[in-house]
């Protein structure tokens, strides 16, 4: 009877150290800072603590251009899945999956249904979370498919060492009409939040001519490859219908 007592105990223990340690290797698996991958001028950071089996606190800071969000709280797990649900209608719903975490949020803007509890207008939380800093992708007009390969090599010729400056504004886009019928195509870009300062204009045409256009915070440098070195084509003077305070510096010279 004694034995069995004993065999009895010894199963137990067995079964209650090994949920233990599943439970907190599981637990670990979700503990650390994670970073959102590859979404320029998107950053998110994560940070996951003070795991139970059922549930962990969590924190994250986000951001959209130049305007920033933060949410925190408690998240309940279930397998391999936790939802924190704000009691307002802001679900955020952790799921892990090959060391990752893909983070579903819904509504897709909390700004929409809370404005600035969760940060300003388009902040997201959304997207795939990789543990530790994620190394961002330095996104160029080839991959807003504003240029092909060849036309981004004369662009850089252009622009000279302002080339990262027009880069630096690849966040928001929209195209406009070219008012000179040239038969380019316009692109507008401005980091959110801060497009008074931080705005540019490309036209780029078939023939692989180009105009461009860059706020440089106290004034406007103008570029082209075209023989316009000294007067800004149409569209390029609507766009800076925003900006007329800014003086324009003509940084191209006439092509032979």
């Amino acid at each position: 009877m004694k034995k069995l007592r004993f065999l009895i105990f010894l199963m137990l223990s067995i079964l209650i150290c090994s949920a233990s340690v599943l439970a907190e290797e599981f637990n670990k698996s979700w503990t650390g800072t994670w970073s959102r991958e590859d979404v320029r001028f998107h950053k998110a950071n994560m940070k996951i603590s003070y795991n139970t089996e059922n549930s962990f606190l969590f924190e994250i800071d986000a951001l959209f251009g130049v305007r920033s969000g933060n949410v925190s709280g408690i998240a309940l797990i279930k397998d391999n899945s936790a939802i924190f649900d704000d009691g307002k209608g802001f679900i955020l719903t952790f799921n892990l999956e090959n060391n990752k975490i893909i983070l579903e949020q819904k509504p897709p803007s909390a700004y929409v249904l809370s404005p600035g509890e969760y940060g300003g207008a388009g902040v997201f939380f959304n997207g795939t979370y990789a543990q530790g800093n994620v190394t961002l992708k330095d996104w160029t007009l080839v991959d807003y498919e504003v240029l092909t390969p060849y036309q981004e090599e004369l662009f850089k010729e252009i622009t000279g060492e302002y080339y990262s400056t027009f880069t630096a504004t690849l966040h928001s886009r929209r195209s406009r009409e070219d008012l000179d019928g040239f038969g380019s195509k316009v692109s507008e870009f401005c980091v959110k939040g801060m497009c008074n300062i931080m705005n540019c204009i490309i036209m780029v045409a078939d023939d692989n001519k180009m105009w461009a256009a860059i706020l440089n915070v106290i004034e406007i440098h103008y570029f082209t490859n075209t023989n316009q070195t000294q007067t800004l084509p149409l569209t390029i003077e609507s766009w800076r219908v925003g900006f007329k305070d800014k003086p324009v510096i003509y940084k191209s010279v006439p092509q032979k």
